[in-house]
């Protein structure tokens, strides 16, 4: 009986999948079952979440300088769900970075929508960069 107990990935290792279970595959062998992991993605920086906000603005809205945040968190290819995030994760973190970073983005808020400004648009590399250089964790 072989059990294979690692799965080396970039979800695992940002913690984004956890295992869930085993079961026997077609040869009788035993394999592990993985699942999202709902918690909280303190294993994922600031300034990696910062990128993937550059990004997925840059693709879907790249003339546009609000963006609601409704569409961060659920929108397609959104940072919410790449990284699966819950919506109340995310939030915060969008509010914590616009706390952080005011010269690049600020929280709009009207009387029945909740937008992100950015201030100056970025491709976010140099967040990616520092990511891997000087990972800031909140």
């Amino acid at each position: 009986m072989v059990r294979t107990r690692h799965l080396d990935s970039a979800m695992s290792a940002l913690r984004l999948i956890r295992e869930f279970g085993e079961r026997p595959d077609a040869n009788g062998n035993w394999e592990c079952l993985y699942c999202f992991d709902p918690a909280r993605k303190s294993a994922i920086p600031e300034q990696l979440f910062v990128f993937f906000v550059h990004d997925w603005w840059n693709r879907n809205y790249p003339n546009e300088r609000t963006v609601p945040l409704r569409d961060l968190v659920l929108g397609d290819h959104s940072p919410g769900r790449l990284l699966k995030m819950q919506e109340s994760e995310v939030l915060q973190r969008l509010i914590e970075m616009a706390l952080r970073r005011p010269k690049v983005f600020q929280i709009a808020e009207s009387m029945n929508l909740r937008q992100l400004l950015r201030l100056k648009p970025s491709d976010g590399f140099s967040d990616l960069k520092s990511a891997y250089k000087t990972p800031s964790f909140i």
